[in-house]
């Protein structure tokens, strides 16, 4: 298991706030970065099926952490089972680093109403 994965339960709201580091381990500043969180149903070798594409924001950019979000109406369309994700920063210039890999998101069936 991932560190970036989740569980869920559908229709609850899922947020999370994520420190993005340089490869030597130090604080990747990210001001002037656009955030993204997808998720698919698939698998990497196949064409993946994207059900959401959100856009995140930067929680505190000359430290490096960014901050996404999927609201409860979006993860209550989702069907339980299990679904993959990554998160994606995107610079000024157009440079994309993938900062959440292909990570797993578990969506559990709520039994309240």
């Amino acid at each position: 298991m991932s560190v970036n994965d989740v569980s869920i339960t559908r229709g609850d709201t899922f947020e999370a706030s994520i420190p993005i580091k340089s490869a030597d381990g130090s604080v990747f500043p990210v001001t002037g970065y656009t955030v993204r969180i997808a998720v698919a149903k698939g698998s990497p070798s196949l064409d993946p099926e994207l059900i959401i594409n959100e856009v995140g924001t930067i929680e505190d950019g000359p430290n490096g952490i960014i901050h996404v979000e999927i609201s409860k109406e979006k993860t209550a369309l989702l069907s339980p089972g299990t679904y993959k994700y990554d998160v994606q920063i995107t610079s000024g210039v157009g440079k994309v680093y993938t900062v959440v890999r292909y990570a797993t998101m578990e969506i559990g069936q709520s039994i309240s109403p």
